[in-house]
């Protein structure tokens, strides 16, 4: 497992292996999550409204309740 060295300016090199293997050139946009117990880097996704879609389906429609409340019918 590569080790990587924080600068004085908080900068990290991605090993050129994983750069190489994620296709990451100079300008590449990454994702940087810190979890409570370390950082992350991932890639960002190339579709991030599309990754939501859904991700609320098992809950109350707000959709419908907006439309009952400017109707005025929301008990």
């Amino acid at each position: 497992m590569p080790i990587a060295t924080v600068s004085e300016k908080g900068w990290v090199v991605i090993p050129k292996e994983y750069r190489d293997l994620l296709g990451l050139k100079k300008g590449s946009k990454v994702v940087v999550v810190y979890d409570g117990e370390g950082i992350y880097i991932a890639l960002p996704s190339p579709d991030p409204a599309g990754e939501a879609l859904g991700k609320f389906a098992d809950g109350p429609s707000l959709t419908e309740a907006l439309l009952e409340e400017r109707a005025g019918t929301k008990a």
